[in-house]
């Protein structure tokens, strides 16, 4: 699928038009793929693209599905809202994604939403089981607090609270891109679906 579609940038970038030099705003316009699933057919790709706007200085992820001969493109995830991370879920029919940094599920075509995780400290990345009974996920907690909603929310309120904004780090690596490590660890957990029974 990646070689497909940088075979499909290439050829628009070598249709004859005037040549130029790249430019900043060019980059911005440019909407950007990551993040994709494939059926196990091999006939659908779900994947994620981001828009980026220079005016309010932020991206947007949505969510496409599109045949893997490059037919019958659709949006199924387009709100203003960051939606990223699809995941087809074979033994559900089923498409996982990330929202507000929650576990969400849908149908293919993007109906029928369920939340399925409801933490405080939100989820990084996840894994259904191939019976997709199982969900392994990160999540950047407290290490005190483990997964709980209480105890990280009130350590949250502390520090947004704090007058002191200052942070002493006495080892690598203490900044990912635009977000300081600050005191939170990522932590590995697990759950058996249906996940509403177990959520904090």
């Amino acid at each position: 699928m990646r070689t497909f579609l940088f075979i499909l940038f290439m050829s628009t970038m070598l249709m004859p038009q005037q040549k130029r030099l790249m430019t900043i705003d060019d980059l911005w316009a440019m909407e950007r793929i990551n993040k994709i699933s494939i059926t196990p057919d091999g006939n659908k790709v779900f994947f994620t693209s981001s828009v980026y706007s220079m005016e309010l200085n932020k991206g947007n992820g949505n969510i496409s599905v599109i045949n893997s001969d490059g037919s019958s493109l659709k949006g199924i995830k387009t709100s203003e809202k960051e939606e990223g991370s699809p995941v087809y879920v074979p033994a559900l029919n089923k498409l996982a994604y990330l929202l507000n940094d929650q576990i969400w599920i849908c149908n293919p075509d993007g109906t029928g939403d369920e939340k399925l995780t409801d933490y405080v400290s939100g989820v990084n990345s996840f894994k259904f089981s191939p019976d997709g009974k199982y969900i392994l996920f990160t999540s950047s907690v407290y290490p005190q607090c483990g997964l709980g909603n209480e105890c990280n929310e009130t350590k949250d309120k502390k520090l947004d609270e704090s007058k002191v904004k200052a942070s002493i780090f006495t080892e690598l690596y203490y900044r990912d891109f635009n977000r300081w490590r600050g005191e939170k660890e990522v932590f590995y957990s697990f759950w058996i679906l249906p996940p509403k029974k177990i959520m904090n």
